[in-house]
């Protein structure tokens, strides 16, 4: 039998070389993957199997990964069953011939004698088969008929060779050349041999297959064209997913139905601080900020109850590392592929900066609107000072001369005494509403602030009750500063005062002074109300702490504003933390208030460090009140002030001349030239200021002294220009014994 298998091992072969002589072309254009190519490829091997199959046999083809039959010859091949285990042991095997009984659909035993090889290129399973009986038959008919044929073709061949050979040699030559034309790639060579032979078939065979093999390679350029057009729109479709996807600054997240992430881009390197591909298969609420689980779980909720497409809601990511990041999101969900559940595609942007940006912009704003209403409770106590001032005055002096009367009863002498102490009361209230709103005229010095304190730590003593431990903590060698002690003693005491109501029996309240050095490192204010930023350099450090009830956020919001409190109707004005504030702005200094209810309260001022020396203070001279003789020209705009200003002069022995327009001055002034001591003026008049009429006067009398006089506030006066170093001034409200004190000062200097 080893006739029949080499018949059919030739069939496997023949199919075999085929396969892998075109695999091997489509493999050097890399064109394997190309289907185009593939199919195309496979189908002209199908269509040459039959050229070369031998008489009687046939030919199946079968998928080694599916079992299924791709070609088979004749087409009713695939009839002849196989079992599956038939088909396993040969790709098994994967090459071998043999005997395989089965049964044919028609339900008859048969037998079936083939030979099979696997074609690894493609997955084929090549089986050439034939009956075996139906074998015997045709190799006995080939044998007599090849054996006739011999005979025939013998004779022929012995009439026709010697006719033909002279043809024969003209033919191979022709074939000869064709075949160099052929191999130099000249596609257009045609061969002409004359006569109707095998040459002359041969010959148009030849130009058959030059005209296919042009036809071929141009259908080889024209699908490298295409190949190499569809490649350049996938590099496109990749760049255009890169640029989309990976090159955004957009985190991009597809999640399941479960809530496991399927995909994340380059972004989670930075939101999620792992690689994307760590991402993976986690669930999306890690990254969730706790505080933003439950809102994020709600709205999401809702939003597929509503079934609406899109899908916008903000939260914030927590990263590996534990940074946080606000990110707003887009989400919308399609069904899967595989019809199991929904999928989640999002889109989110980092807006933290954004909301730093808008957390601050809102911090600046409520700081802007604190700093403009105090300014305009300023401008408001500036404006009202001078009108209050003049009417203090004017009842201040009434009741001062009315003391001066022997003729007095009891009751007048004491109510005129209540009258007295109200109006100095009320003075100090204005003080200390123009201390706020830091238009009141301070008088710095370069001063020890340990010195001021301790100075005045047996009064604050007193102040504050024995059931209050008070004590102060102080470093050695600290450094001056240039600060007005009036307004020092003012803060200290207002502060203290302050600890105390809020401390309800027994407690402690602790002054502590300190060096402190600044630099762009240190950050000190920002927990503050309200917040700021204590600038680089050196400081003195004043700290008033006590263990009282503390405040909240929303009182500390207030606690600078004049006329706010908190203790009950008649036990506060409401100035004294404003006074406190605006004497430490009009220093040059900072405040900083740390309280939290039920954990007291500790007030920090910074006063900056003044590098000159501390100046020994000279003792005052005290001199002897006495009445005097000089003249004194008023120019006073108010009446009312203008009369008890001359009662009080003329009460002391001056001599007064009183004026209450410009006009009425430059007059006098004109009748008495050179007989006239000293100018006595308002500063803000209707016609002229204080400083231009003193002028214009001194021409005429320049040997008279001048002296100005306001109920305005200091910086009110400064912009009129008077307000300078050295320039004698006396603020309204007086009492009589100031001002004829300050008017014998100026004319005895």
């Amino acid at each position: 039998m080893a006739l029949q298998y080499k018949m059919l091992v030739n069939n496997v072969s023949n199919i075999l070389v085929a396969s892998q002589a075109d695999y091997k072309t489509i493999s050097a254009l890399n064109m394997t993957d190309v289907v185009f190519y593939r199919e195309a490829t496979q189908k002209g091997i199908f269509l040459n199997i039959v050229k070369n199959l031998a008489p009687g046999t046939s030919i199946a083809i079968f998928d080694t990964q599916s079992n299924d039959v791709i070609y088979s010859y004749p087409e009713d091949a695939n009839k002849f069953l196989l079992s599956k285990n038939h088909l396993q042991s040969m790709v098994m095997d994967k090459s071998g011939q043999g005997e395989f009984n089965g049964i044919t659909v028609s339900n008859k035993k048969s037998t079936t004698i083939a030979a099979f090889d696997i074609e690894p290129n493609w997955n084929w399973l090549i089986i050439s088969y034939v009956d075996k009986d139906r074998l015997v038959t045709i190799v006995y008919d080939s044998i007599a008929i090849s054996s006739l044929l011999a005979a025939i073709f013998l004779i022929i061949i012995f009439i026709v060779v010697f006719r033909i050979s002279r043809g024969i040699t003209r033919s191979v030559e022709a074939l000869e050349f064709g075949a160099q034309q052929l191999s130099a790639n000249n596609l257009d060579v045609e061969l002409v041999i004359k006569g109707n032979n095998e040459f002359s078939r041969l010959a148009s065979s030849f130009n058959q297959m030059a005209r296919e093999i042009k036809l071929t390679q141009n259908q080889l350029k024209h699908a490298v064209l295409e190949s190499q057009q569809t490649n350049s729109s996938l590099l496109d479709s990749r760049q255009q997913y890169q640029d989309l996807v990976e090159n955004t600054l957009d985190l991009i997240t597809k999640v399941d139905a479960d809530g496991r992430i399927l995909f994340v881009n380059h972004m989670a390197n930075k939101i999620y601080g792992l690689c994307p591909e760590d991402c993976i298969g986690r669930q999306f609420s890690d990254f969730i900020h706790p505080d933003d689980k439950e809102q994020t779980r709600q709205e999401f909720a809702l939003w597929l109850k509503d079934n609406n497409n899109a899908f916008t809601h903000e939260n914030r990511q927590v990263s590996a590392t534990g940074e946080v990041f606000h990110m707003s999101w887009l989400s919308n969900r399609h069904d899967s592929k595989n019809g199991k559940g929904m999928i989640f595609t999002s889109t989110a942007r980092d807006n933290t900066e954004q909301k730093l940006i808008f957390a601050e912009r809102k911090k600046l704003e409520k700081q802007l609107f604190q700093s403009q209403k105090m300014e305009a409770v300023g401008q408001l106590a500036g404006g009202m000072a001078h009108d209050i001032n003049n009417m203090l005055v004017v009842i201040l002096g009434n009741a001062e001369l009315s003391l001066l009367k022997t003729d007095r009863a009891e009751s007048i002498v004491s109510n005129m005494q209540s009258i007295i102490q109200a109006c100095t009361h009320s003075s100090e209230l204005i003080r200390q509403l123009l201390t706020f709103a830091r238009k009141q005229e301070i008088t710095p010095e370069i001063i020890n602030l340990n010195e001021s304190v301790m100075a005045m730590l047996a009064m604050l003593k007193r102040l504050i009750g024995e059931n209050i431990h008070l004590s102060v903590e102080k470093e050695t060698s600290i450094w001056p500063v240039k600060v007005d002690p009036t307004q020092v003693d003012q803060i200290i005491v207002n502060l203290c005062v302050n600890s105390r109501d809020a401390i309800a029996n027994i407690g402690s309240i602790t002054i502590n002074i300190t060096n402190l050095s600044v630099d762009e490192n240190t950050k000190i204010g920002l927990d503050s109300i309200p917040a700021f930023v204590l600038p680089k350099g050196d400081y003195v450090q004043i700290s008033v702490a006590d263990d009282g009830c503390g405040m909240s956020e929303s009182l500390l919001e207030h606690i600078f504003e004049p006329f706010y409190t908190t203790k009950e109707l008649g036990k506060g004005t409401g100035l004294g933390l404003s006074t406190v504030f605006g004497a430490i702005k009009q220093n040059k200094g900072f405040v900083e208030v740390l309280s939290q209810p039920r954990q007291g309260t500790t007030v920090n001022i910074y006063f900056p460090r003044e590098h000159e020396s501390v100046r020994i203070a000279k003792p005052a001279v005290v001199k002897a009140s006495h009445r005097g003789t000089e003249t004194v020209l008023i120019v006073e705009d108010e009446q009312a002030l203008l009369e008890i200003e001359t009662i009080m002069l003329e009460q002391k022995g001056y001599k007064v001349l009183a004026a209450s327009t410009v006009a009425i001055a430059e007059s006098l002034t004109k009748e008495h030239a050179g007989q006239i001591d000293l100018l006595l003026t308002d500063v803000i008049m209707p016609n002229m200021n204080g400083k231009d009429l003193a002028i214009k006067l001194l021409t005429i009398s320049p040997n008279m002294k001048v002296l100005f006089m306001s109920g305005y506030s200091a910086d009110i006066i400064s912009t009129k220009g008077v307000l300078q170093n050295d320039v004698p001034f006396l603020q309204k409200p007086f009492s009589m014994e100031a001002l004829t004190s300050k008017v014998n000062e100026i004319l005895d200097n």
